[in-house]
């Protein structure tokens, strides 16, 4: 792992200012730290586990256009790790571990977030509105790319407020249907193709992506639609599209086949909202639920406890409540309480989960109680 400094955090951390809004990004690297540089942000291999570090003043937005100032009003302190689909349980481990850390650097004011590829929550997918971009791979491999040039790389392409695009296991036929959008980086080329039942949303979704990518002097894009590739596609850019993509070759999935929308959402099982007790008292951890049905009241929270408040995993989220005067025993196993909490519900490990200390609520939290603002 990574060395600590004297405080007992990561040296990395140690270079965040305290005293002013910043947005920061590391990826897991050979179990240590490693920043990603600002060019990068919003691209997440998937084979990889990150940690997003965001410090804005209450109520404003975080995220990849910040430009850091001093704090001006109370801090809102935000730490996400997110895991990729293929990293592995060591680096999940380790990121699971190092947000702890910042954590506790900053004096258990920030608020935890577990984030899962695929199934962010809005303010994470907030924090990049240039859009999300999903990569095949993970450490090595993004190393071995900087050293042998240039990929071609086939997308698929969605999301509802923010694009996010994801790399597609290989450039092929096979890979794609009639109902989406999609983008092929061929290098001097970049191809947005667009399924004739894609939404106009996602076609415009797909246009953002293909702008990023048009990251070099004569590189240009171009609109290719179903049906009319013949039409479409002359010289140059047919020979260069057919590489990839024959013609010929053409068969695409009907959309009704394609992966749903809500693949690449939150689980929307909406609830009512419900306040539990937790405990290892007994040596065993134990759940309990206090409250169903009516909103959870500030006083129904103790600081001597520890408390797990489901207000739907579509919705208002789940969250973690450490209680200030509980036992650092507790603090450092609330994790767990979490954990066995999905377990009992039978939830996906994607739903996305929070952790936040007494004293330092965001508003979104109040908001699921009632009269507390």
């Amino acid at each position: 792992m990574s060395n600590v400094n004297k405080d007992g955090a990561d040296p990395e951390f140690a270079k965040i200012p305290k005293d002013q809004t910043g947005f920061y990004i590391w990826r897991i690297e050979k179990m240590a730290l490693a920043p990603v540089p600002t060019i990068f942000y919003g691209d997440f291999y998937t084979g990889d586990a990150y940690i997003v570090y965001s410090a804005t003043n209450q109520g404003e937005q975080g995220g990849q256009l910040l430009k850091p100032k001093k704090f001006e009003r109370t801090a809102d302190y935000r730490i996400h790790f997110w895991l990729g689909e293929n990293c592995s349980v060591d680096e999940r481990t380790l990121a699971a571990y190092k947000t702890v850390e910042l954590d506790s650097y900053f004096q258990d004011a920030p608020v935890q977030h577990r984030e899962v590829q695929g199934f962010e929550s809005t303010r994470f997918v907030s924090y990049f509105p240039k859009g999300i971009r999903y990569l095949k791979g993970g450490v090595a491999t993004g190393l071995k790319l900087a050293e042998d040039g240039f990929r071609p790389k086939l997308f698929i392409v969605k999301g509802s407020k923010t694009p996010v695009a994801r790399e597609l296991p290989e450039i092929s036929w096979r890979c794609m249907n009639d109902g989406d959008a999609f983008v092929l980086d061929a290098g001097e080329r970049i191809f947005i193709y667009t399924g004739k039942h894609a939404n106009k949303k996602e076609v415009f979704e797909a246009t953002t992506i293909a702008q990023l990518f048009k990251d070099q002097p004569g590189e240009s894009i171009v609109r290719v639609d179903d049906g009319r590739e013949v039409d479409q596609l002359i010289g140059q850019n047919l020979e260069l599209f057919e590489k990839f993509l024959p013609l010929a070759q053409k068969k695409l999935k009907p959309h009704t086949e394609a992966d749903p929308d809500d693949k690449w959402n939150h689980e929307t099982a909406d609830k009512l909202t419900r306040l539990f007790k937790c405990s290892d008292a007994s040596g065993k951890i134990e759940i309990r639920p206090l409250k169903e049905g009516l909103a959870p009241e500030r006083s129904d929270l103790n600081s001597n406890d520890c408390f797990i408040i489901d207000a739907g995993r579509g919705k208002g989220g789940i969250w973690t409540w450490v209680g200030k005067k509980s036992t650092d025993q507790e603090r450092t196993e609330s994790t767990k309480y979490m954990t066995e909490y999905f377990k009992q519900q039978k939830y996906s490990e994607h739903t996305p989960a929070a952790r936040i200390v007494d004293g330092g609520e965001p508003f979104e939290f109040k908001a699921l109680f009632s009269g507390w603002r």
